[in-house]
């Protein structure tokens, strides 16, 4: 087990302490360069993919794209399975705790990590980020948008670039 340091803001401290967030999602450094038809292969887990291939991960948290052929840029040699970067998330694996900047007395235990596009997010998943809704009536992903663009947009990760994220779950081991 290992800890780790990691950013949040003032908010998002206090939605920690308050038990509201047990979820936080970062981007995927580097990007993939084309668009893939992605499945994660969990850590312990096993996976089929789309034409019932069965896959075991040999190493934690391996990012397995499924590329079709006509799929495939000119430049690209394509099979029917490529590894398409063997992602290991910078933050740790579950187990490994994190430990945010702005309050070392808080300590956070991953529990899951998956790798999806940050518009994937659920509504379900936006309050475990933490998120209040600001406006009745709304949907609460307005609300994530908006959070995700003031962090993200001038590093190139913005909503609409839909970027793939880390998507974090942990549970607070001291508040």
């Amino acid at each position: 087990m290992k800890e780790r340091p990691i950013h949040f803001n003032p908010e998002m401290i206090k939605a920690l302490k308050e038990g509201r967030k047990t979820q936080t999602r970062r981007p995927v450094e580097p990007q993939p360069v084309f668009e893939v038809d992605a499945h994660m292969v969990r850590y312990g887990k096993n996976f089929h993919n789309k034409r019932g291939k069965f896959f075991k991960p040999q190493n934690a948290w391996q990012f397995i794209a499924e590329v079709f052929p006509s799929d495939c840029p000119e430049f690209a040699t394509c099979s029917t399975i490529v590894p398409q970067d063997f992602w290991r998330c910078p933050f740790g694996e579950p187990g490994d705790r994190l430990v945010p900047w702005e309050d070392l007395e808080v300590v956070l235990e991953i529990t899951d990590i998956r790798v999806e596009r940050v518009q994937e997010i659920s509504e379900e998943d936006c309050f475990s980020e933490g998120l209040k809704l600001s406006c009745p009536g709304m949907s609460i992903l307005w609300d994530m948008k908006s959070l995700w663009d003031s962090i993200y947009e001038k590093k190139g990760f913005g909503w609409d670039a839909n970027p793939w994220v880390f998507a974090h779950e942990f549970k607070v081991i001291k508040p």
